[in-house]
């Protein structure tokens, strides 16, 4: 989210119908706020804050504080909930697990990005909205770009996650794609490892992949990482450019 400084002081969380049960929370100092960079925070408020009446209740209410008598600016994206309000155990994590999917912050916020030699950026060249981002390599590197450790904590093993996303891009002379979802262990490592792509023959407009089902390893306690590289050997005029927007991954 990203907002005036002053609404974001007593920012409100509330949910309602059958009995309400809403929370104030200072954005600048509450522990559950991540700095995304470019006024973007990422905000985790844990569900047992509304615990007295959550199993009820059939919306949510998100802004600042009373009643507002002059303009202000709010954006949110990307909300999502994971595990539960207590009580009963298991499911896991359920909702959008991708911070920033769409790039709409014009950064790379949420992602970690290795260039290796080549290339990452935000682009204004999208499938949809007003960014995508962008991997490019003409020669020997290999510019990585993941979504690591998605749910950590909170997802199942075996737990069903839908991924899906918008690519295009360009290769030659050996460039090629890698695409995949791993399984991350807590300590480092994976226990399951899903390849979507990889090769040469990238699309040359716009086309979305999934969205794809897809069971995840036995151990996900250090969540689900999805990795995406672009590759040239040491290969004259080797080429690989590819353009990602719309990452999702629900987990189900």
């Amino acid at each position: 989210m990203k907002g005036d400084a002053g609404n974001l002081a007593a920012f409100e969380v509330k949910f309602i119908e059958n009995g309400d049960t809403g929370q104030v929370y200072n954005l600048g100092t509450y522990s559950g706020v991540t700095d995304l960079g470019n006024g973007w925070l990422q905000v985790s408020i844990p569900m047992s804050d509304f615990a007295a009446t959550i199993a009820g209740n059939q919306g949510f209410l998100l802004g600042p504080l009373g009643g507002q008598a002059a303009p202000f600016t709010l954006l949110l994206t990307d909300i999502g909930f994971t595990g539960t309000a207590g009580g009963g155990g298991g499911g896991g994590a359920t909702g959008e697990l991708v911070v920033n999917g769409d790039f709409e912050t014009g950064d790379l916020s949420g992602w970690e990005a290795s260039p290796n030699g080549g290339t990452i950026t935000t682009t204004n060249d999208s499938a949809s909205g007003s960014f995508a981002a962008n991997l490019n390599i003409t020669a020997a590197g290999n510019p990585t770009l993941k979504a690591a450790n998605l749910g950590a904590g909170d997802l199942t093993p075996g737990q069903q996650v839908t991924v899906s996303f918008d690519w295009k891009g360009s290769d030659a002379n050996g460039g090629v794609v890698d695409i995949r979802l791993f399984s991350e262990l807590s300590g480092g490592g994976v226990s399951a490892t899903e390849i979507i792509r990889e090769g040469a023959g990238f699309p040359s407009d716009w086309t979305t992949v999934g969205p794809l089902n897809i069971a995840i390893g036995p151990d996900v306690s250090g969540g689900v990482s999805l990795q995406l590289t672009a590759i040239c050997g040491a290969v004259a005029g080797c080429v690989s450019d590819i353009s990602i927007d719309n990452v999702s991954i629900v987990a189900n």
